[in-house]
């Protein structure tokens, strides 16, 4: 059975805009994108993008989504699937305990500095 894209963790490599702000001559522009990781639940990857949320709710609403546009993202990568567990306990704060499981942390890829992701 085909799981549901908001049952993956996924890491996403993008290279963002950035701005310098004050004075800066010539020799001292920083003149290539910033590059980031972003973790989260992914919601949607497509020929337009990737969304990915921060956070999933008891009623199953995502909130702090990014939207990284196709043209920007360098890698995605796989991290954990999202699988329900039975009841076993509560948290101090009487929430349910959730639990991720998975490879425990990247795919062996590697990004352009040769740093794993």
């Amino acid at each position: 059975m085909p799981r549901r894209r908001h049952e993956v963790i996924i890491g996403v490599v993008w290279d963002d805009a950035h701005r310098t702000s004050g004075e800066v001559a010539p020799h001292e522009l920083d003149h290539k994108p910033y590059r980031f990781t972003t973790v989260g639940i992914l919601l949607r990857s497509d020929g337009v993008g990737v969304s990915v949320a921060g956070e999933v709710g008891q009623d199953g609403r995502f909130r702090d989504i990014d939207f990284i546009p196709r043209a920007m993202v360098v890698e995605e990568f796989e991290i954990a699937e999202l699988k329900k567990r039975r009841r076993r306990g509560r948290t101090a704060a009487g929430s349910d305990v959730s639990a991720v499981h998975g490879s425990g942390g990247g795919s062996g890829q590697r990004n352009g500095s040769g740093e794993g992701v």
